[in-house]
């Protein structure tokens, strides 16, 4: 094993160390809190004895934890708040690096914009996003080591993982049909249900740049609703009544890839693109129904 990855090791274990002095205090302190809320004569008793022992156990561990956080720059070579930064990424997604790193190289021309975001969803060094999910040099001890630290995905966590995923996917020019089939293969191994499963479907199909019949295929012809009554729609979409169902596709999809509020060029103004998506695919709709 090469140098810098025994490194990363080490790091992670001193910033795992140091983290587990802090939890420890915190819940000591939580337990005192949960005490006193039992009414009784016997846990009055314990609080007397044991607030004292917490106070006294707070007044030496926190000057060390802070020494420690303090030195942790010169002790590792990168800050405190950076291996923290390391650490939640790895706890949230060792189990399922595997599965970012099998999106991520679906799509290798949109590598850098893929960097870029996980950059921004996970705050972590780009050594550390090339050596956990492109370069794949995790071996099958490495993966051990870390897991030692991972977190277990609660329902909230899985679905803003799922949510990461697609947003991965869609980071170059939307998402494509190899993209959008191992996405619903992801969401089965996260054990979704099919109502979670059509909520993903429903938010994310507008920004597919390809369509098959993988759940969502379209043979509806607009040309048998009255022109008359669409054309308000057919305007939202900014095509003529008589475009093609490929064209108005086309035009569904690239309005979805200005205006979704999933975009990471729409984080400023993502209640604007909620209604204006709304609209979207009210037009849509009408048109190939």
């Amino acid at each position: 094993m090469d140098e810098k990855r025994l490194s990363d090791k080490e790091i992670i274990k001193k910033y795992a160390k140091i983290k587990e002095s802090l939890d420890s205090l915190k819940t000591g302190w939580s337990e005192i809190f949960v005490l006193a809320s039992v009414c009784n004569i016997a846990g009055s008793i314990i609080l007397v004895i044991a607030i004292p022992i917490m106070i006294i156990w707070s007044l030496f561990a926190l000057p060390i934890y802070f020494w420690k956080k303090g030195r942790f720059l010169a002790n590792t070579g990168i800050s405190f708040e950076q291996a923290s930064s390391n650490f939640e990424f790895i706890s949230d997604n060792i189990v399922y690096i595997a599965l970012i790193r099998q999106l991520c190289m679906l799509n290798p021309s949109a590598k850098p914009g893929q960097i870029a975001l996980i950059k921004e969803l996970y705050g972590v060094d780009e050594s550390i996003i090339n050596e956990y999910i492109f370069d794949d040099n995790l071996s099958d001890e490495d993966l051990e080591f870390y897991k030692k630290y991972s977190k277990k995905m609660t329902l909230s966590a899985k679905k803003a993982f799922a949510h990461k995923l697609f947003k991965l996917a869609i980071v170059e020019d939307g998402i494509r049909n190899d993209e959008w089939k191992l996405l619903m293969n992801i969401l089965e191994q996260l054990d979704f249900n099919q109502n979670y499963i059509n909520y993903f479907i429903k938010r994310y199909k507008p920004l597919r740049t390809e369509y098959d019949d993988y759940g969502n295929k379209d043979n509806s012809s607009a040309k048998k609703n009255s022109v008359s009554l669409l054309k308000p729609y057919y305007d939202i979409l900014g095509v003529d009544e008589n475009a093609s169902d490929e064209e108005i596709k086309r035009a569904y999809h690239n309005l979805a890839l200005q205006h979704h509020p999933d975009l990471a060029k729409n984080a400023g103004r993502v209640k604007e693109s909620e209604q204006m998506m709304a609209k979207i695919n009210e037009a849509y709709e009408k048109i190939r129904n």
